[in-house]
């Protein structure tokens, strides 16, 4: 790759800056204003048996802490499955269903900021919504979409939710 300014973008001020654990020849601060979505399903809150992290409500690139990554094929629902999204200031990563917008929408309370209900700000959390209150997402299938209210459905691999 000759730049690494994809990962960053404009709107985003100031940055998402990551330096621990570079890669030899490559730059030794990344900026990294977006986020992938490996997140589990529901970590914190039990008993939502559907979205629970012991069901299928998984995102595309769980990979259960450096086991091998799923394939494409795995992915039953790559038009319908956020796979790159706008990240919050300082956030690197969405490990459960909770910390996404689509919690609070779908009206199970304020979203997660990193373990805690983020009550402050129960729509943001780890997404970030810099762009007129919403977030630009690329999907599985490589389209890219802006979202301003997105579903659980949409943090999933699985089709049909």
């Amino acid at each position: 790759m000759q730049t690494e300014k994809v990962y960053s973008c404009a709107s985003a001020l100031p940055h998402n800056t990551m330096d621990y654990r570079r890669p030899p020849g490559t730059p030794s601060r990344l900026t990294n204003d977006y986020v992938c979505n490996p997140q589990i399903g529901a970590f914190y809150v039990r008993g939502k048996k559907e979205w629970d992290r012991d069901s299928d409500a998984h995102g595309p690139f769980i990979n259960n802490w450096d086991n091998p990554s799923r394939r494409l094929a795995d992915i039953q629902d790559t038009t319908g499955t956020i796979a790159i999204c706008d990240a919050r200031f300082s956030i690197f990563e969405i490990w459960c269903i909770e910390q996404t917008d689509a919690w609070y929408n779908a009206g199970f309370g304020p979203a997660y900021l990193f373990d805690q209900p983020d009550s402050k700000n129960p729509t943001v959390v780890h997404v970030g919504k810099r762009h007129n209150r919403g977030f630009n997402a690329s999907f599985c299938d490589g389209h890219a979409n802006y979202i301003k209210k997105s579903t659980l459905g949409m943090w999933t691999s699985r089709a049909n939710d």
